[in-house]
C-alpha cells in the first residue's frame, strides 16, 4: 500500500485510499462467497 501511494504521489493518504477501496472489496468478497457456495453446494455437490 505504501509503495503504491508513493508512486502515484499520495504520500500520507493511505487511510483515505483504504476507505475508498473498502466498499468494492466487500462487494467482491460477497460475490466470491456466493459463487463459491453456489458451485460447491448446488452445481457440484458430490465433488467437494
Amino acid at each position: 500500500m505504501v509503495a503504491a501511494v508513493t508512486v502515484v504521489g499520495l504520500v500520507g493518504e493511505e487511510g483515505r485510499v483504504i476507505r475508498y477501496e473498502l466498499i468494492p472489496l466487500a462487494y467482491h468478497a460477497m460475490v466470491t462467497g456466493i459463487l463459491t457456495l453456489l458451485f460447491s453446494y448446488v452445481l457440484f455437490p458430490g465433488v467437494f
